[in-house]
């Protein structure tokens, strides 16, 4: 059997989608956790651990740091690791337009490559690129997302990539928002983006959903991904793994890696 091709440290380590990335990279033979980082200090038997990254990613060399913690502390790991003229790829919500730029103008720096994710489930961005394509289309929208009420930001990063890519592929044209002539209680409209509507819903129970309505004269049409369980997002993961080493600069969402048209 060969030897895994690219090291890995898992920045977030202690996390759920931390825990989930290990157990995937694990059952994967292209790569190999070298090291782990969390803020609880819990180590895993036989790999490298640190409270702090600097220090892991001189001992260790790793190919890549995959990130799954908040804002807060992903860019400052984005900062450290493309320092270190290593690939960063993370799946953290919440990272500005002006992060990106930031991370981006690292990343070409060091010659290297970075990659955020604010989706690693396929067929959610599967529903992405169809929503892209309906946008065309349908000149009034609301998109509907769910998660588990522990979710800190809103909307979702997958939704607000969801209307920046239908408002996009309108090529400048807004879409048309219903508001009401009365209005009751403020806020029930959801939130805007380019005239696309997004409503968040936090409740216990959820995982992560997205529903778009499109609506146009005499007709709707309803795109809808539902996430079951957390393992959804590994084949994604690897995939950005595998991926964003060969490039230069910051790579913004899967579908760069899934040959869309």
């Amino acid at each position: 059997m060969a030897e895994p091709s690219l090291k890995v440290i898992v920045h977030g380590s202690s996390g759920r989608m931390g825990r989930e990335v290990i157990r995937a990279i694990d059952d994967d033979e292209t790569v190999v956790v070298v090291g782990t980082v969390s803020r609880s200090g819990d180590a895993r038997e036989g790999i490298p651990h640190s409270t702090e990254l600097a220090p892991l990613l001189e001992a260790v060399e790793p190919d890549v740091v995959v990130d799954f913690t908040s804002r807060d502390a992903a860019l400052p790991a984005a900062r450290v690791s493309l320092e270190h003229m290593v690939c960063f790829v993370t799946g953290t919500s919440g990272l500005t337009p002006d992060d990106q730029v930031e991370i981006d103008g690292l990343a070409r720096v060091a010659d290297v490559g970075a990659f955020i994710g604010p989706n690693f489930s396929l067929g959610a961005v599967v529903l992405q690129h169809l929503a892209s394509l309906a946008s065309k289309h349908f000149n009034s929208v609301d998109i509907i997302e769910k998660h588990h009420a522990g979710k800190a930001d809103a909307p979702s990063g997958s939704a607000l990539a969801t209307a920046r890519a239908m408002v996009e592929a309108r090529a400048g044209l807004r879409f048309e928002r219903a508001e009401p002539v009365v209005t009751n209680l403020e806020g029930t409209r959801g939130g805007e983006l380019g005239g696309a509507t997004i409503h968040s819903v936090r409740l216990p129970g959820l995982m992560a959903h997205q529903e778009i309505n499109f609506g146009g004269p005499g007709e709707t049409l309803t795109l809808r991904h539902d996430t079951i369980d957390r393992a959804c997002y590994m084949p994604g993961v690897l995939l950005a793994i595998n991926k964003a080493p060969g490039t230069v600069g910051l790579t913004y969402g899967l579908e760069s890696f899934l040959g869309f048209d």
